[in-house]
C-alpha cells in the first residue's frame, strides 16, 4: 500500500543501517527496500564509483515498480541526489548529504525535505 520506499545508507554502512525503519514500515504494509551501494555490506569487495552506486538505486526503484520516495542519509543523500533526476521518484528525502560545491561557493550541507 502506498508508494514504495527505497532507503540508500551512509559511507561506511550498509542498507542494514535501516533494518529497524525497514521492520517498521513493512508491519504497516509498506514495500520497502534497502539495498547496499558498491563497496559496501554485501559488495564491500566491490569498488564504489558514483556512477555504480546511480545504477543500484535506480535498479531498486525499478525493483519496486519504478516509482518510490527515495530517502538518503550523508553519501546515501548524494547519491539520491544524482539518481533523482534519472528516476520517477515521488518525494525525495535527504539527512545532511553532502552537497558539491560551484566554484564560488565552499561545501554546504541540507537536511530534510528541501531542494539543496
Amino acid at each position: 500500500m502506498g508508494v514504495p520506499i527505497v532507503l540508500v545508507h551512509g559511507m561506511r554502512v550498509s542498507g542494514s543501517m535501516w533494518r529497524p525503519q525497514v521492520e517498521w514500515l513493512r508491519e504497516r504494509g509498506r514495500t520497502v527496500v534497502a539495498p547496499d551501494l558498491p563497496g559496501h555490506g554485501s559488495r564491500r569487495g566491490e569498488v564504489f564509483s558514483l556512477g555504480a552506486a546511480v545504477d543500484t538505486v535506480l535498479g531498486a526503484i525499478e525493483g519496486v515498480g519504478g516509482r518510490a520516495l527515495l530517502a538518503g542519509l550523508s553519501l546515501g543523500g548524494f547519491v539520491s541526489i544524482a539518481a533523482a533526476g534519472a528516476a520517477r521518484v515521488g518525494w525525495r528525502v535527504w539527512w545532511r548529504p553532502a552537497v558539491r560545491p560551484s566554484r564560488r561557493r565552499r561545501w554546504r550541507r541540507c537536511t530534510g525535505f528541501r531542494r539543496c
